[in-house]
């Protein structure tokens, strides 16, 4: 997969992430949800592999 520039990641949705990776948005939304830090919010890579 072609990695995207910081400032082009940060403006896509999540709907266009879902759409280039051919994935479902709901699919995004819910990894998005699953992983993401409790206390910021921020998604985390680093929790997938813990699971």
């Amino acid at each position: 997969m072609q990695q995207l520039a910081v400032e082009k990641r940060l403006n896509l949705t999540k709907s266009v992430i879902a759409e280039r990776i051919g994935k479902n948005a709901s699919t995004i939304y819910r990894e998005l949800r699953r992983n993401s830090d409790g206390r910021s919010g921020r998604y985390k890579a680093e929790l997938t592999q813990r699971k």
